[in-house]
């Protein structure tokens, strides 16, 4: 029992100490008051000192208010520092957040340029299989089919189209067909496979690639043509206005080079047409078409 009272004792004197000290606090004023009267036999005689004493603890009060008006300044400015710090971490992070952000879209950009243009690139390859034809039971390739165009066009040239001057393009269009009479449907069939570059060409052209990048493509579409195919499509590219206009910037012919052409090429087609320098400086003077 003994044991169980000094427990409770020591559970209840913490709250014994708080409720002495509230009551003192309460009666300090009375305590004060009758504290005074007994000490001080003449509390008329120390009236202006006890003034001056108050005086004094108001001092000590303005003192404290100020320190407690510092305090509170300073904890604003720590306040405003700790925000300034906030928004600019927040910043920094929206900044970071926007760049991962714009990787991610020039990524899903670029993964989307590739696959159409690779895309172009096979349905281009399909295409230029099914053009070759039969004549008189014999198969010609689609390589076959350019090659005989192709050597047509230079006979030409040596020939009877030797003065370039006074060709035009509807001579050079009469020649083509002519030429391709022989080949069974394929004059619409050669033309819609050419177009297939212009899409190329515009796909670049449109992407946000860099211009290095471009041009690497420009390069790639280029050597996926045979040379007689681009021999080609510099002769029909003088007459054909679709294939002129897609022609422009596309550095796309460029596996062969002869003197023997440059009369042809500078009243025909532009420097842009080409890809090789040598090409390009025949333009120096160049005669637009």
């Amino acid at each position: 029992m003994d044991d169980q009272k000094d427990s409770f004792s020591f559970r209840k004197l913490p709250w014994a100490w708080i409720l002495l000290g509230v009551t003192l606090w309460f009666l300090f004023p009375w305590i004060f008051s009758v504290f005074f009267n007994l000490i001080i036999k003449n509390p008329k005689e120390y009236g202006e000192s006890f003034g001056a004493v108050g005086d004094i603890y108001g001092s000590l009060n303005a003192l404290i208010s100020s320190i407690a008006l510092c305090a509170v300044a300073y904890s604003t400015w720590l306040q405003v520092t700790s925000l300034n710090e906030t928004r600019e971490a927040n910043t920094k992070q929206l900044q970071l957040a926007k760049q991962a952000h714009d990787e991610q879209v020039k990524e899903s950009k670029n993964a989307i340029f590739t696959t159409k243009f690779y895309g172009l690139l096979n349905l281009k390859n399909e295409k230029f299989h099914h053009l070759g034809v039969s004549i008189n039971g014999e198969h010609k390739s689609a390589y076959d089919l350019f090659g005989e165009l192709g050597l047509a066009f230079i006979d030409l040239l040596e020939g009877e189209w030797k003065d370039v001057e006074k060709l035009d393009k509807s001579i050079l269009r009469n020649g083509y067909l002519e030429t391709i009479a022989k080949y069974e449907k394929t004059v619409a069939q050669i033309f819609s496979y050419f177009l297939i570059y212009g899409d190329i060409l515009t796909l670049i052209k449109n992407s946000e690639q860099t211009e290095e990048d471009k041009r690497f493509f420009k390069t790639v579409l280029s050597n996926s043509m045979a040379g007689q195919e681009q021999m080609v499509i510099l002769w029909m590219g003088a007459f054909y206005h679709e294939i002129n206009v897609f022609l422009e910037d596309s550095d796309l012919i460029g596996q062969f080079y002869a003197e023997q052409y440059i009369p042809f090429v500078k009243k025909f087609h532009r420097a842009s047409h080409f890809g090789p320098k040598a090409w390009k400086k025949v333009f120096d003077t160049e005669n637009p078409a």
